[in-house]
């Protein structure tokens, strides 16, 4: 095995029984309580698009009531006439029903055949069901990376510890040889204090160390439902792949095509179009094909004795309605939808820029981080050189147990520092894929792959 190969081989935890991080995205999609909430709420766009459908069809309306009634009418200077007998008048006709009991059964129809305000209320429901579906992508895109998140900050949690738990055993021992070589006299008191001092500062840093490593397993436990995560580090860095954008202005390009915020900030404006289409003049004009039909029935006793009367209206035909005033209402609402649309498209260009520093932020620190990580990786596999020299140099009488205990120290803390900044570079990456709507499986499998042991050549 090469030199870089045994590098990133003691890099790395052990593997055995290690969580994936496809395995801890299937957990999570079943346990993430944010992600719930954006289940939860995409099926608020099926009942959009099922009102924006209804408003095209038909309606009726039943109705019935049953109580009681009277009625009174006086009738003056009328004239009637009846087969055999010349016209009489004029005439008068007197009813009145006092307590009488009353009944009317009712029947409505209605279908809407024209109306602007209608097509655009139906456009607004559909964009907002489309805006809908764009949220949840955007939620299970932050879902996604917030897994990932949480996954390498338990991985580097683990992979601190893992590291004190070595550089504990190593002063320990270096300790161990300093009091002996005490014991007979080689050196003086000094160094037993020295090894002393460096162990109790490596305990104290291990106790941190392993509070961290619990919040971060609590943390990604909250998130996914596994009790005993274990996650692995990365052991190399990202590699690109053919279907990603490239460069910076390609990454720009993808997150302006296809980030769901942005998608939605888009629809925003477009329903806000519809609600200015909805408010223009002659908008609230309607034609209607109607059909009515009624039974209406009373009966009681009045001054004139028994009565009684009955009544079955019907009728079809076409009805067209435009309001001609009603207060100034229209004319604010259209003021309104008026602002609404300036307020979106503004809102549409901030966050366009947004969204273009955050890519670049991200492009930046993702070559960033990869910079830093082949800069740690030389300076570990130096430090590494220079521990051993160090120790040769100890035993030989040249370098002092000072120099051991730090270069101990170092190189425990460039180890941390190399796989700190592996960890960020993919972190940075996956951000990335969240504003182009990319972080899937895949993504997350890819990351699963740098996690696994180079094999020996």
């Amino acid at each position: 095995m090469n030199c870089g190969a045994l590098l990133i081989a003691a890099l790395l935890p052990t593997l055995a029984g290690a969580t994936t991080l496809a395995e801890s995205w299937q957990a999570a999609q079943q346990h993430d309580r944010a992600l719930a909430v954006a289940e939860a709420a995409r099926g608020m766009a099926d009942a959009r698009r099922a009102q924006a459908d209804a408003l095209y069809r038909p309606s009726a309306q039943a109705s019935v009531m049953a109580g009681a009634g009277g009625v009174q009418s006086a009738l003056r200077g009328s004239a009637f006439e009846m087969p055999g007998s010349p016209l009489t008048g004029p005439v008068g006709l007197d009813t009145r029903i006092q307590d009488g009991h009353a009944s009317r059964a009712a029947l409505q129809a209605q279908w809407r055949l024209y109306s602007p305000a209608r097509d655009a209320q139906a456009a607004q429901l559909r964009l907002a069901a489309e805006a809908d579906q764009h949220q949840w992508n955007g939620a299970r895109q932050q879902a996604a990376l917030r897994l990932a998140q949480r996954h390498l900050d338990l991985a580097l949690a683990r992979q601190r510890t893992q590291v004190l738990a070595r550089q504990h055993a190593s002063v320990a021992r270096a300790g161990d040889a300093a009091r002996e070589r005490y014991r007979v006299g080689s050196t003086p008191i000094t160094d037993t204090h020295e090894a002393a001092a460096a162990l109790a500062e490596v305990q104290a840093e291990q106790v941190q160390a392993a509070a961290q490593a619990r919040l971060a397993r609590e943390a990604l436990t909250d998130l996914t439902g596994l009790p005993d995560p274990q996650p692995a580090l990365p052991a190399r860095g990202v590699r690109n792949e053919p279907a990603d954008p490239g460069d910076e202005a390609g990454w720009l390009a993808a997150a302006r095509a296809a980030s769901p915020d942005l998608a939605r900030q888009r629809l925003a404006v477009d329903a806000a179009r519809q609600g200015v289409r909805g408010q223009r003049p002659g908008a609230q004009l309607a034609v209607d094909a109607v059909g009515e039909w009624r039974q209406e029935r009373l009966s009681g006793n009045g001054d004139f004795g028994a009565a009684s009367q009955r009544a079955t209206p019907w009728g079809v035909g076409v009805q067209i309605s435009l309001p001609l005033f009603d207060g100034g209402v229209r004319s604010a609402r259209a003021q309104q939808a008026a602002s609404e649309l300036a307020q979106a498209e503004a809102g549409l260009a901030l966050a366009g820029e947004q969204l273009d520093a955050q890519v670049r932020a991200q492009w930046a620190g993702q070559g960033a981080q990869a910079a830093r990580a082949r800069a740690m990786q030389d300076a570990l596999v130096a430090s590494r050189a220079r521990l051993d020299a160090t120790r040769t140099g100890l035993q030989a009488g040249d370098r002092t147990l000072l120099d051991l205990l730090a270069a101990e120290a170092d190189t425990a803390r460039i180890e941390l520092a190399h796989a700190d900044a592996i960890a960020r570079e993919w972190l940075a990456h996956l951000t990335l894929l969240t504003y182009a709507n990319r972080l899937d499986v895949a993504a997350l499998a890819a990351l699963d792959d740098a996690s696994t042991p180079p094999a020996a050549p």
